[in-house]
């Protein structure tokens, strides 16, 4: 009876082994992090959101005055009734626990997403997984004891539920989008500048040209009442409104300085004597402008797209955020593995050995080129265990390191859809 009992669990160990060993690259991430802290709280990040579920008990219309807080006022009044009722201590390391769960469940729901899109094998889920599971784009999560996994795992179970009910053919009620915008408006709560994401997602299930019919009327009646009462503050305090988007404005001007914002240059363009390249900027606040113009474009050109299913569109507007938004950085933790759900589809399962790698050659490419853009440590990490890459003829390499990559991975996918439209010009002509 024990041996049996023993033979079944090592035997769903082993089946279960593909999405067990991310699990356990998390764990380690995490246990280091708690090591190399000494087990004393420190992340300034923390402390931060912390303070400010404490200002919505005592002091609300100075919540984005008194912290360094850039999120919406539904994550600071949930963490007033949450973690900030602890003591900070005791709060910081629950929520390191939390966070370090929220992290794996993360891993999760992205495995439960590529099942629902058709990758059958293990093995090759296996290769998506330790991607999106390893690097430091998990470490400074956790190192930092941000809420940025929070806001991933929402995200992520929204599409997961929307493939769910697409599979199943199950039909969408009420309830249905309820849920799914409490559970997206507050995940963007954590990440602002990942606001386009509602719109998408509203508008992928209301057609322009249908918005005035009473049963779209509803769903949009629903978003705002959703978006109402989790953000009740700013309409107790609307200087809150006003408070809230001079928070980034000032967030760019003085922790950004004079760096060109998007995550890929922070390190390699500096501009000096407000000189950049052949014109004169007063500060860095028109890439801010630029990005924000492309953002609303590529949001609008998605939303009248009718033809992508609503993760597609997500996938996209990763892909594209990763190239034009200033506040990438912000967000990586969805764009990566967003932006990773278009190779999918050029995915080959049929070929094995050198065959599985001809055919998925780009692929492939592009998930190396993803995971070296996950491992994207900072210069001083490298300067500390590598101090001759401070040598000038070194530097230039070093501050490329993310750009490479990036356009690698970009490449890869657009190699991919031009060999496909391709294919779908030939199938044409030849009928």
């Amino acid at each position: 009876m024990k041996a049996n009992i023993l033979k079944t669990f090592l035997e769903r160990i082993k089946n279960n082994l593909y999405i067990i060993i991310p699990l356990i690259c998390i764990g380690l991430m995490a246990l280091y992090e708690v090591v190399i802290i000494n087990f004393m709280p420190f992340a300034v990040d923390f402390r931060d959101r912390y303070k400010a579920g404490e200002l919505i008990l005592n002091d609300p219309i100075n919540l984005y005055n008194k912290v360094r807080y850039y999120y919406l006022p539904s994550f600071a009044t949930v963490l007033s009734v949450t973690i900030s009722l602890l003591p900070y201590f005791i709060s910081y390391f629950t929520y390191f626990i939390i966070n370090t769960i929220l992290a794996m469940l993360m891993t999760l729901e992205y495995n439960k997403i590529i099942i629902l899109m058709d990758v059958k094998k293990k093995n090759h889920r296996f290769l998506f997984l330790m991607v999106i599971s390893n690097g430091y784009v998990i470490m400074s999560n956790l190192n930092n004891n941000n809420f940025k996994s929070v806001a991933g795992f929402l995200i992520l179970l929204v599409i997961r539920r929307e493939l769910q009910y697409r599979k199943n053919q199950k039909e969408k009620d009420l309830k249905y989008y309820f849920i799914n915008y409490n559970l997206l408006f507050f995940g963007i709560g954590i990440i602002p500048p990942l606001i386009f994401l509602i719109f998408i997602y509203i508008f992928s299930d209301i057609h322009l040209n249908e918005i005035f019919k009473k049963e779209k009327l509803k769903l949009i009646c629903i978003a705002i009442l959703v978006f109402s009462i989790q953000n009740f503050l700013f309409f107790l305090y609307p200087s809150c409104i006003f408070d809230f988007i001079n928070s980034y404005a000032e967030n760019n001007a003085t922790q950004r300085g004079n760096r060109i914002p998007f995550f890929y240059t922070e390190q390699l363009l500096i501009f000096d004597n407000n000189q950049f390249f052949f014109f004169t900027v007063d500060d860095n606040q028109i890439f801010f402008f630029i990005s924000l113009f492309f953002l609303v474009v590529s949001t609008l050109l998605l939303i009248f797209n009718n033809k992508l299913q609503v993760e597609e569109k997500f996938a996209y507007f990763s892909l594209v955020s990763l190239i034009i938004s200033a506040w990438a950085w912000k967000s990586i933790l969805v764009l990566f593995p967003f932006s990773l759900l278009l190779f999918i589809p050029f995915f080959n399962q049929e070929k094995k050995g050198i065959e599985f790698i001809k055919k998925n050659i780009f692929i492939l490419i592009g998930l190396i080129s993803l995971a070296s853009l996950y491992f994207f440590f900072p210069n001083f990490t490298f300067f500390k265990y590598f101090p001759f890459l401070k040598e000038e003829h070194f530097i230039f390499l070093m501050n490329l390191r993310a750009i490479i990559p990036l356009i690698i991975y970009i490449g890869c996918f657009l190699i991919l859809r031009l060999k496909k439209l391709k294919s779908i010009k030939n199938n044409k002509e030849i009928y």
